[in-house]
């Protein structure tokens, strides 16, 4: 973990709990930790992102999570009454997954956006009103709306009593992509599945090209500095479907598949 340059209390516990003692350290070289997420960059599976976050749990920071999730934004518009709104996101087990409310006088008439990328799954998004009036219309022209990246409208509204629920569902093949400029020029199509995810020594690998050409796949594993760090060629007939990552240091990989015109791309994380 990346500790800030300065001052630091560590504290020590025998086994049996009988012991604890608090000492004071000072911290004088710093790993660095460019992006903050709090692991040294050295360590780093996912630069400029927080590898933290891994909502899904495949072991892919959300950050460079490409594939798994759909990523959606909450805006909500208030009217003059900021203070009566809160709302919710629920997945299908009634857990929520990004919420909000507490807002002021302040907050009136202006607009809130929140994002977070969602597995595939259904999902409630719930609103609420203290008073039971709604956003809209009495007091201003208020709405919501939970869009994808895509444009796609999942819910909305605005007139509403005590409360709105709108249940909507997603593939997880919509999402917040940051393309890395290493692959802006690889177009992703059909599909590709590797695991597992991190892998230590096979990487699986499930394809579909839906040109359905009979030519071999060449296929290339990129480390995130753009360098090519394995190549093989799979023949058409070939079962076993594998790469042996055994051999490559800790970190995350972008695997290029190409079959005629058409590429595919996905990545993943080697972890020993």
């Amino acid at each position: 973990t990346a500790v800030a340059e300065g001052n630091a209390t560590i504290t020590v516990t025998t086994n049996d709990g009988n012991f604890s003692s608090n000492a004071t350290v000072v911290v004088i070289d710093n790993c660095s930790d460019s992006d903050g997420d709090g692991v040294c960059d050295s360590d780093d599976v996912c630069p400029g992102g927080d590898d933290t976050l891994d909502i899904d749990g495949n072991g892919i920071p959300d950050f460079c999570d490409t594939n798994s999730c759909t990523e959606v934004t909450v805006s909500i518009l208030f009217d003059d009454y900021a203070n009566e709104v809160s709302w919710e996101l629920l997945n299908d087990t009634g857990v929520s997954v990004l919420s909000g409310g507490g807002y002021t006088n302040a907050d009136d008439f202006t607009t809130i956006n929140e994002s977070i990328c969602l597995p595939a799954g259904c999902y409630d998004f719930v609103i609420y009103d203290s008073y039971g009036d709604g956003i809209c219309c009495a007091y201003g022209n208020g709405n919501y709306s939970v869009t994808d990246t895509a444009g796609t409208v999942l819910a909305s509204g605005g007139s509403y009593e005590r409360s709105e629920t709108t249940n909507f569902c997603v593939t997880g093949s919509v999402n917040g992509s940051r393309p890395s400029p290493l692959v802006a020029d690889i177009a992703s199509v059909s599909s590709l599945q590797l695991y597992p995810v991190p892998a230590n020594d096979i990487l699986n690998i499930e394809y579909f090209f839906a040109s359905g050409s009979q030519s071999v796949t060449e296929l290339a594993v990129f480390d995130l500095a753009g360098r090519v760090v394995l190549q093989k060629t799979i023949p058409h007939k070939e079962l076993n479907k594998t790469v042996n990552v055994f051999d490559l240091p800790e970190g995350m990989y972008i695997l290029v598949l190409k079959q005629g015109e058409e590429t595919l791309n996905e990545k993943f994380i080697v972890k020993h």
